[in-house]
C-alpha cells in the first residue's frame, strides 16, 4: 500500500530507457521481496488479491483482450526473476499470452455465492507464485448468472504496489471500454518501463545524493531501542505467522474539521497529527520514550513514473523522542520535524538502510519497527466498466506483515 500525502513531484535527473540485453538489475524493493520469498518458502505471504462483483452485460472476450492489452503494455507483468551465482536479475519475456479462466457457479444461494467468493480469495491468498517461472499475476472469473460475475485479480507484491493497482484498473477500463464500443482493444506504448527505473535508482544511490541520505539514516537510527513491547492477550509465536484480521472504524466529519483547524494553527498536516497521536498512544501503552513507526511513501516523484506498474514504494522510519514530557503541541512540532527530515531523505531504500544499520533480528518480529501507519490519498480502487454495476469485494482472511498496521483513507 502506498501513500501520497500531498507529495509534490520533484525535479530530478530524467529516467532513460536502458538496453534489454545483458543482466537487468532488480530495484531494491524487488530485491527485498526476492530474499523474503526465499526465506518464507511454501508460504504465500506477499500475494495481493483484489475482487470485484460485476453485475450487468459483461463481455468476457473483450475483457480477456483487455487483460492481454495490459500485459502487452507493461513489461512488469511479463517479468520473472532468475538467479545467477545466487544473484537475482530480471528476465522480461517479449510476449506473454494470458488466460482468464471462467468457472460456472450457477444455481447457488446468496450464502453459497458468498462462500464461493471467499473460497476464491483464500485460494489466491495461498497460491504459491514461482518468481523464476511466472507469470506473477493471475485473473479468474466466477459466473453466477449471465449478468452476474465475480472477478479476482492476484499479483505478487514484487511486481506491484497499491498505486500500480490504480494503473491496472485504469488501463483495463480504457481497453475494455474501447472494445465495448467496437474499437480495437489496444493500449499505447510507454516511453519507459520499470526496469529503466530500477537501473536509474541504483545509479542515483551510488552518487552523492545516495551517500548523503544514507549518512542521515545511519545517524537517525543509531542505538536502536528494543522491540516495542506491545501488550497482547496471547503469547507471541516464536516465528511470525502473518495471520491477521481487519477492524474498520469511521471518524466523524466534526473530528476531521477540528484536526484541520489544529493543522492550520500549527503548520502541520493531517498525517502528522495522526502520527503524533499514534506515537503518543504507543508511548502510553508501552512506557517507551523512543517510538519508531514505519510509513510507506509512493516513491514516484517523477511524472513519467505515474503510469507504470511496479513496486516503487519505499518505507520511511519515523522516530520520535518523548523525553522531557512534551506537551501535545510540543510533540506535534517534534513529529513535524521528524516527518519533514524523513521526506528530504526518502530516496534511500529501506532495504539498504536495514543492511547498513543491521539491527538485532528476532524471527517473531519485523526489524526496526513493528507498527506501520499508512495514509492513502486516493480511493481504495474502483473498476468503472461500461454498463456494469461494479462492487469492490474484500477478503475476510488477510495477511498482516506487522503487529499493527493502520490505514487511513479520507473520503
Amino acid at each position: 500500500a502506498i501513500a501520497l500525502r500531498g507529495e509534490e513531484p520533484t525535479e530530478t535527473v530524467g529516467i532513460l530507457p536502458v538496453a534489454r540485453n545483458g543482466t537487468l538489475p532488480l530495484s531494491f524493493a524487488q530485491e527485498r521481496f526476492w530474499v523474503l520469498d526465499k526465506i518464507h518458502t511454501n508460504r504465500a505471504v506477499f500475494n495481493a488479491p483484489s475482487g470485484f462483483r460485476l453485475r450487468g452485460p459483461f463481455q468476457l472476450e473483450v475483457f480477456r483482450d483487455s487483460v492481454q492489452a495490459l500485459v502487452d503494455r507493461h513489461e512488469t507483468l511479463r517479468t520473472t526473476f532468475a538467479s545467477v551465482d545466487g544473484e537475482p536479475h530480471q528476465v522480461i519475456a517479449p510476449t506473454l499470452s494470458v488466460e482468464v479462466p471462467l468457472q460456472a457457479c450457477s444455481g447457488l444461494s446468496k450464502e453459497e455465492q458468498a462462500g464461493m467468493i471467499q473460497h476464491a480469495f483464500l485460494e489466491e491468498k495461498r497460491f504459491q507464485f514461482d518468481l523464476a517461472c511466472g507469470p506473477l499475476f493471475r485473473s479468474r472469473l466466477l459466473r453466477f448468472a449471465e449478468d452476474d460475475h465475480f472477478l479476482v485479480l492476484n499479483f505478487h507484491h514484487i511486481i506491484l504496489d497499491a498505486w500500480s493497482l490504480e494503473v491496472i484498473f485504469k488501463d483495463l477500463v480504457t481497453a475494455y471500454t474501447a472494445g465495448f464500443m467496437g474499437h480495437a482493444v489496444t493500449l499505447p506504448a510507454l516511453p519507459i518501463q520499470y526496469v529503466d527505473y530500477a537501473h536509474w535508482q541504483r545509479e542515483l544511490l551510488e552518487g552523492p545524493i545516495g551517500r548523503e541520505q544514507l549518512a542521515f539514516w545511519k545517524t537517525k537510527l543509531a542505538q536502536l531501542p528494543p522491540a516495542l513491547p506491545l501488550p497482547t492477550d496471547y503469547a507471541r509465536p516464536a516465528l511470525q505467522t502473518f495471520r491477521g484480521a481487519r477492524e474498520r472504524l469511521k471518524f466523524s466529519a466534526e473530528l476531521l474539521a477540528t484536526l484541520r483547524a489544529l493543522n492550520h494553527q500549527e503548520g502541520t498536516t493531517l498525517f502528522m497529527v495522526l502520527l503524533a497521536t499514534l506515537q503518543f498512544l504507543l508511548h502510553r501503552l508501552t512506557g517507551t520514550h523512543d517510538i519508531l513507526i514505519g510509513s510507506p511513501i509512493a516513491g514516484r516523484d517523477q511524472q513519467e513514473l505515474h503510469g507504470l506498474i511496479g513496486c516503487f514504494l519505499n518505507t520511511l522510519v519515523l522516530r520520535t523522542d518523548f523525553s522531557g514530557d512534551p506537551t501535545g503541541r510540543d510533540l506535534l512540532q517534534r513529529v513535524r520535524d521528524v516527518v519533514l527530515n524523513a521526506y528530504e531523505n526518502q530516496n534511500v531504500p529501506f532495504e539498504k538502510i536495514l543492511a547498513e544499520v543491521d539491527p538485532v533480528r528476532d524471527p517473531s518480529r519485523t526489524p526496526i519497527f513493528q507498527v506501520l501507519l499508512n495514509m492513502h490519498s486516493f480511493d481504495d480502487g474502483s473498476l468503472p466498466l461500461p454498463e456494469l454495476s461494479v462492487t469492490r469485494v474484500q477478503p475476510t482472511n488477510i495477511n498482516s506483515l506487522f503487529d499493527i498496521t493502520l490505514y487511513f483513507l479520507e473520503s
